[in-house]
């Protein structure tokens, strides 16, 4: 039973790992994505101020 256990909380600490490095990646796209969607407006505007 203690094997069990013990196998049983490493799955649990794996999953809430891999949980969070999910959360991090979602986290970090989307920043990434704001500052493209930042740069495209930027973008956008000067030119067309240009024309």
């Amino acid at each position: 039973m203690k094997y069990r256990a013990k196998n049983h909380s490493k799955q649990v600490l794996i999953l809430l790992g891999l949980d969070i490095l999910i959360y991090v990646v979602q986290i970090g796209l989307s920043r990434e994505i704001m500052k493209a969607t930042d740069a495209l407006l930027f973008v956008n505007k000067n030119i067309a101020n240009m024309i």
